[in-house]
């Protein structure tokens, strides 16, 4: 997989620390991606940046939004990032 989205939001782990971006579709508002972010630095990365991702398919992941209805998203787990925004490359 290799596309650009704009970043909507983080998803937080148990603790309340980031642990992936939510992003949607450009092309397709209901559609969000959740991209895993244990393989480059979360902290380079701001809500409303564009971001170009190298990545792997990981399944989906289900929980409750704001609302207390049920999503589920796509999951890639984010081998390399581009933020287009910023400039922030994960490769080296």
């Amino acid at each position: 997989m290799y596309s650009s989205f704009p970043v909507d939001g983080f998803a937080k782990n148990d603790q309340g620390d980031a642990a992936a971006i939510n992003c949607s579709d450009p092309n397709n508002f209901t559609s969000m991606l959740q991209v895993d972010g244990t393989l480059f630095d979360l902290t380079k990365v701001n809500e409303g940046d564009t971001v170009r991702i190298d990545g792997l398919g990981a399944g989906a992941s289900t929980g409750k939004n704001a609302f207390g209805a049920d999503v589920t998203e796509a999951v890639v787990s984010g081998m390399f990032i581009n933020d287009l925004t910023s400039g922030y490359n994960s490769i080296k």
